[in-house]
């Protein structure tokens, strides 16, 4: 029969530093400098830190999304805006147009006729385009 002695192991209970729980460690292992802590400590500790990576994967992706979204709003707001402001600016350009038309219209119905109607019409012609410039 081998020698039983070979076969022993030499443990001591010891205290965890971080949870104060007990557990068994071989005495050769000891060293009064070392920290002791136990496999449910370093297991959770590893954990934590394959958490704490997963969540700053998820937040840089998440904010990599968000910024993505943004551009992708401001690009269609200025779309917008530019096609909006396209639009607005052709529609004023049309109407002052019909508005010098028909006051060129006007002036020579002035000149043939000098009716005071037309002149009427030409004023309030004339202040409605004062009132459109203003605004």
């Amino acid at each position: 029969m081998p020698d039983s002695n070979n076969f022993k192991l030499d443990l001591k209970l010891v205290v965890c530093s971080r949870c104060n729980n007990a557990f068994m460690v071989q005495r050769k292992t000891l060293d009064d400098t070392k920290e002791l802590v136990c496999d449910n400590c370093i297991r959770l500790e590893k954990r934590k830190r394959e958490l704490q990576i997963s969540v700053m994967e998820n937040v840089l992706k998440v904010e990599n999304e968000m910024e993505a979204s943004i551009v992708k709003m401001k690009n269609e707001l200025s779309t917008n805006n530019s096609k909006f402001n396209k639009q607005f600016f052709l529609e004023n350009i049309k109407k002052r147009a019909k508005a010098l038309s028909k006051s060129v219209e006007l002036l020579e119905k002035i000149e043939d006729s000098k009716d005071e109607k037309y002149i009427k019409e030409y004023i309030e012609l004339f202040e409605e385009m004062k009132k459109d410039s203003s605004t």
